[in-house]
This record gives C-alpha cells, sequence and structure tokens, in this order.
C-alpha cells in the first residue's frame, strides 16, 4: 500500500503525535477545502488603508481552516503571497520579496484541530487507539506537512481520517507583517498549487502542494485565499477557487521598488580570514539605494551582536534578509543594532559572498555629485561566536554610498546612528514622564487624539537590566475601543495576547536574559477615540501593577517603576471621562490572575514547573531554559511541565500553554493529562 511521503518534510521542524476521540457522526462531502480568514474578524478579506501604513508597517493575523473534509491520509502544503494586478508571486523569507515578512517561526505555527476531531474512516467517531497525526510546520518556506501514523498501536493498518471542520481551532496560525513601503494593491495569502523550489541554508528542495489518500491517490482541494486591499485598490472577491486555475508555475521577480545603484564595489585589497564587508555603491540624489553586508571565510558561526552605524544624512527605509544563515535576526533599526543565533546552538557556515542583510537607504533629495556617505561597523561593539561561545576575529570593511560625478560638496559629518522612520501613527502630541525615574520604569505615553479617531499609545521601557519573561496586565478607559495591538522593538520572539483582559504574556525563547534599549517600544495599542468626545477629555490607560510580573532569568521578580498615560483631547476642559479599570471589551470585574497556589508539594499542578505551587511566568522560563539545556527540573517539575494534551514529549507547545494559560486564554483544567 502506498503511503503520503512528501519532499516538505526533509526541511521542517519537529512533529508532534495527537490522537483523535470525539464521540460523535460525520458525514464528509463534495470536495476538500482550506479557507484563510483574518483572525479578529474571520473575514476573507483584510483592507489596509493608506492611513494605517502611513503609520508604520500593520501585522495581520490570519488562520487558516478547513472549511469542508473528505477522507484523507494526509497532505503537504505550499503557502505564498501573490499580487493579483501584476501575477507577481512573494515567497515568505526571500530577497524578492520586500514586502511580507514572518520575524519568528511562533508567527507560522502547527496548531489544533488535532484533538478530539479525527476518527475512523467508517465515519464514526469513536476512541480510536493510535490514530496519531505528524503535523510539521516550516516558516521561512511557509511550508505545512500533516499525515496519519503509519501504523496503530495495534499493527493494525491506517486507514483515511475523517475530520469535523472546525472553526474555532485552525489548522496552521499565520501572522506576518505587511510593509509600510507596499505599493496600493490587491494581494492574496494562498495555498501554491504549481511546482516549487525551495533553497534554505544551501539545501535545495522541489516539491507540489498535494493531498492524498491512503492508497497513494491525490484528493483534490480547492481553497478561499486571504485578500489583502493595500490602499485604494479595489477588492477582489474571493470566491472559492479550484486549485487547478491558480496562478501559472512561473514566479516572476517582485518589480524594483528602488532605483538601481549605478555600481557596487567590494574591498580592492583581497583580505584573509573572515571578512565582513559593508558594499561601496552608488547612488542617486533621492534615491533609495541597496548597501549589502557580505561574509567571506566563515569557519562556522553560532551567534552574533553586530553594531552599526550610518552617515546621518542617510534616512532607513527597510532591512532585508540575506541568504547567509537560516533563521530570522532581531534588528533594532533605531541603533543599526543586528543580532542572530543559530536555533540550536551549532555552527553555521555562510557561504563565501553570501549576503547577511542588505539595508535600504534613502539618499537625501539635495545630495552632490562625489558626495559621499559612510556606512560602518562599530567593530569595538559587536562580537561574533562560535558553538563552543569563543569569540570569532573577525576583519571589518566599511563601505558607502557614493554619488557618481566629481565633487562639489561635502556632505555633513557622519552620526554613529541613524534615526528609525516613525513606525506609528503620529498623534498631536506624545508626552514622557516629565520627573525622571530612575530604575527600570515601564511608561505608557499620553497622547493627544481627535473625536472619532484611531490614536497610537506605545507603551516603553527604560533602564532595563535583563528580562526572560513577563506577565504585565494593563486597563483603559471603557470609553475606548481597542482596534489593535502593534508589535514592538524592545525583545525578539511573539508575545501571547488578550485584547478582552488586556494582558500581555512574553518570555525569552530559550529562558535567557534579554536587554531591551532605552526608549524601545514593547508594544502600541491603537485606541479608537470615542466620536463624541469633547475638548479636555482625558481617557486613561494604566499598568495594573499588583498584578503584573517580570522576572530575569533566574527567576527572580524585577522592581518596575510603571508610569501610567492617557489619551487627551485638546482644548479647554469642557468634561471628563470618568476612567474605568477595563476596556469596553472586558468585563468590569475582570481583575484576577491566573495563578494557582493551593497544590501541596508532590500533586501534578499542570504548568508549576519549578514545583512552588503555583503556575507563574517562572514555570515557562524555566521550562524553555530545560529544553534549550540550560537548566534542570526535577521529576515532580517534569510530570507538571508536561501541559499539552496532546504529546507526552515535552517541548515548546507545553510552554504555549502555559503561556496562553497565564494570558487568560485558557484555563487550568485546559492544562495536561488526556493523551490516550
Amino acid at each position: 500500500m502506498k503511503k503520503f511521503i512528501s519532499a516538505l518534510t526533509s526541511v521542517c521542524i519537529a512533529a508532534t503525535s495527537l490522537v483523535g476521540a470525539t464521540m460523535t457522526t460525520v458525514t464528509a462531502a463534495g470536495e476538500l477545502e482550506f479557507t484563510f480568514k483574518e483572525r479578529s474578524t474571520s473575514s476573507t478579506t483584510f483592507n489596509i488603508s493608506a492611513a494605517d501604513l502611513a503609520a508604520g508597517d500593520v501585522t495581520v493575523d490570519c488562520d487558516m481552516m478547513i472549511t469542508n473534509y473528505v477522507p484523507t491520509y494526509g497532505f503537504g502544503l505550499k503557502m505564498d503571497f501573490e499580487n493579483t494586478d501584476t501575477n507577481t508571486i512573494y515567497d515568505a523569507s526571500t530577497a524578492e520579496n520586500p514586502y511580507f515578512a514572518f520575524t519568528e517561526k511562533t508567527q507560522f505555527d502547527k496548531t489544533g484541530p488535532f484533538t478530539d476531531v479525527w476518527g475512523v474512516e467508517d465515519g464514526t467517531y469513536e476512541p480510536q487507539p493510535g490514530l496519531s497525526a505528524t503535523k510539521i510546520a516550516n516558516y521561512s518556506m511557509m511550508n505545512f506537512v500533516w499525515r496519519t501514523a503509519a501504523t496503530l498501536d495495534d499493527d493494525s493498518t491506517p486507514t483515511n481520517a475523517y475530520f469535523i471542520p472546525d472553526t474555532t481551532n485552525p489548522l496552521l496560525n499565520i501572522s506576518f507583517t505587511v510593509a509600510s513601503d507596499t505599493p496600493a494593491g490587491t494581494y492574496i495569502l494562498d495555498i501554491k498549487t504549481e511546482p516549487y523550489t525551495n533553497t534554505t541554508g544551501g539545501a535545495v528542495s522541489t516539491g507540489q502542494s498535494k493531498v492524498n489518500n491512503v492508497n497513494g491517490e491525490v484528493v483534490p482541494f480547492k481553497t478561499v485565499p486571504l485578500t489583502i486591499v493595500v490602499g485604494d485598490a479595489e477588492t477582489t472577491t474571493t470566491t472559492t477557487a479550484a486549485t487547478t486555475t491558480k496562478a501559472p508555475a512561473t514566479t516572476t521577480k517582485a518589480p524594483a521598488t528602488t532605483k538601481a545603484p549605478t555600481t557596487t564595489t567590494k574591498s580592492e585589497s583581497p583580505v584573509d580570514g573572515i571578512v565582513y564587508e559593508i558594499a561601496t555603491v552608488e547612488g542617486e540624489a533621492g534615491a533609495d539605494v541597496d548597501v549589502p553586508i557580505t561574509i567571506k571565510g566563515d569557519t562556522g558561526t553560532a551567534g552574533m551582536v553586530l553594531e552599526l552605524s550610518a552617515d546621518s544624512n542617510l534616512k532607513l527605509k527597510r532591512r532585508l534578509n540575506g541568504d547567509a544563515y537560516e533563521g530570522a535576526p532581531t534588528w533594532n533599526a533605531k541603533t543599526l543594532t543586528y543580532v542572530w543565533n543559530a536555533g540550536d546552538g551549532r555552527n553555521l557556515v555562510a557561504a563565501d559572498g553570501s549576503t547577511l542583510t542588505t539595508l535600504r537607504f534613502t539618499v537625501p533629495a539635495d545630495a552632490q555629485p562625489g558626495d559621499e556617505f559612510p556606512i560602518s561597523f562599530r567593530g569595538a561593539e559587536s562580537k561574533i561566536i562560535d558553538q563552543e561561545g569563543v569569540e570569532l576575529n573577525i576583519t571589518y570593511v566599511d563601505g558607502m554610498i557614493k554619488i557618481p560625478g566629481e565633487a562639489t560638496t561635502t556632505t555633513a559629518a557622519p552620526a554613529t546612528t541613524t534615526k528609525a522612520p516613525d513606525t506609528t501613527k503620529a498623534p498631536t502630541t506624545t508626552t514622557k514622564s516629565e520627573t525622571p525615574v530612575d530604575g527600570i520604569v515601564y511608561e505608557i505615553a499620553t497622547v493627544e487624539g481627535e473625536a472619532g479617531a484611531d490614536v497610537d499609545v506605545p507603551i516603553t521601557i527604560k533602564g532595563d537590566t535583563g528580562t526572560a519573561g513577563m506577565v504585565l496586565e494593563l486597563s483603559a478607559d471603557s470609553n475606548l475601543k481597542l482596534k489593535r495591538r502593534l508589535n514592538g522593538d524592545a525583545y525578539e520572539g511573539a508575545p501571547t495576547w488578550n485584547a478582552k483582559t488586556l494582558t500581555y504574556v512574553w518570555n525569552a525563547g530559550d529562558g535567557r536574559n534579554l536587554v531591551a534599549a532605552d526608549g524601545s517600544t514593547l508594544t502600541t495599542l491603537r485606541f479608537t477615540v470615542p466620536a463624541d468626545a469633547q475638548p479636555g477629555d482625558e481617557f486613561p490607560i494604566s499598568f495594573r501593577g499588583a498584578e503584573s510580573k517580570i522576572i530575569d532569568q533566574e527567576g527572580v521578580e524585577l522592581n518596575i517603576t510603571y508610569v501610567d498615560g492617557k489619551i487627551v483631547i485638546p482644548g479647554t476642559a469642557t468634561t471628563t471621562k470618568a476612567p474605568a479599570t477595563t476596556t469596553s471589551e472586558a468585563p468590569a470585574t475582570t481583575t484576577s490572575t491566573q495563578t494557582t497556589t493551593t497544590a501541596p508539594v508532590g500533586t501534578v499542578l499542570y504548568g508549576d514547573t519549578n514545583v512552588d505551587g503555583r503556575v507563574s511566568i517562572a514555570d515557562a522560563v524555566l521550562l524553555n531554559k530545560y529544553l534549550a539545556g540550560k537548566a534542570e527540573m526535577t521529576e515532580q517539575g517534569k510530570i507538571n511541565a508536561d501541559c499539552d494534551k496532546h504529546s507526552t514529549e515535552l517541548n515548546l507547545d507545553d510552554t504555549t500553554m502555559i503561556l496562553k494559560f497565564l494570558a487568560q486564554l485558557i484555563k487550568q483544567s485546559d492544562l495536561g493529562a488526556e493523551v490516550a
């Protein structure tokens, strides 16, 4: 009997086994159908206005659902973005894609509905020991693979699986960023049906999206894509389209969005050893110019902190991913700091001449022939290490942007860093606390806004000494309507967010301390001000400090000074809105924290990895450190850590369950047990 095998599996991440056991009956008819929906609205269309992009990059949260199911044994799917106006195809993490980006693998991740929704082929959902499923997601290539077990627990041959379409538990979570310079138009996120080639880490794989039954026969499927309308483009109707009628197999390059520099110059004299080089390129006044940073002679690298500087007359427009290493870096556009490490701590070797990253700068419109704009490494502040933690000896070759022609003027002296373009919709005024506060300070800005307007309220950090995890509880005036939460640049990694309770939960992926730069943004909350707001009205936004907890990598709670903020309607005061302790979406009584303190020693309390009788952010940090091989847990702690109901193996799925509990998205009873 033929088995479902996909070339995708060779390049995807580790899988998890699951068991289904729901008692009901279902009849599946028609054609298999996958539907993409924007998460907050459950709509297959998402509009991004020109005003939204003017405020900065926009994050879109999307889920892929199975909306109609026929019996299958497994599938391998490849997704992409497409500009329907130009028929241009964009893969997620390639240099040809300047508009759509994932920064973390958790933004393209396997999720449900592999619990209690799978049954045996006769269509009755009886408990079926061993009817497990392997699910694999790879964000860098937008691949997703699922199949049932090769054999059941009783050594019998598996059959096709039945599935109950589930509108609450998506098959795949997809969160991506649409760049602020994305041209107006209509784009779709969909399953790619044509043959494709993936290249990552020097490895090349080919494949094609395919669904099989247990006999190896191809199962036809159709899709409902997510349509992303940018700017004033007309909406494309997202009718269900057969997969055989999608875009042609040829993949076009993205249209150039910058003026190509006249010349890219490498260093004149060959340099031995490991060389990091910023290219010297020519460009025109007012043009966007790409400046690649390349690597030569790499002997094996496990991590780096690379500090850069650029002439203050240059404006950084965007950073583009390179092909030197797999995995997404952490980038601070304000300080030009590039941080990367191999996901499992091993050495990776960059091919000679490969690109670490490319910086896109806008040249001043008044630049003259002969002007030079230096871009440099700050080598003394940079550090590159191998898997043993040994610092590598790097030769840094600086570069510049040159305006061709004879020199007529000299540009201003270079500054050590560029200023990042403003990534939030600028209110009339943003006010920081008047009195300087020492120590670690979390501050909600005070901003001005107009009645009926959308106003961005950033939350910033100062004085960070090293943070490994946090549960941050907030409240906002009940007259404000939360529209969206925007990612910040303070820490790498995606937080867990509960919009109803305004609970923000985050931890470092491997439990180590990360240090936020002074003034960096933790997150930004976009509120809609009431249309009837009057001049002088104030709408408070506050921390609930007593319910919040921020810890370092040792689990020690940090002492935080919380500075509250508000949205102010400018003008002479006529009325004052009464502050509320919750948002309009959250009931006024929602102020309790999600910790448990009743479990005696020796009793299983799922989530309590440090066995202190309660579940807190410290438990998530400890579990991540354990998974990274940087900490130990007691036997009781390992039992308590098994929070994912679908697997007995400890992995990041267990951490995710703890974070969801802390964010009040699930209950204590949702943690642990159930695996057959």
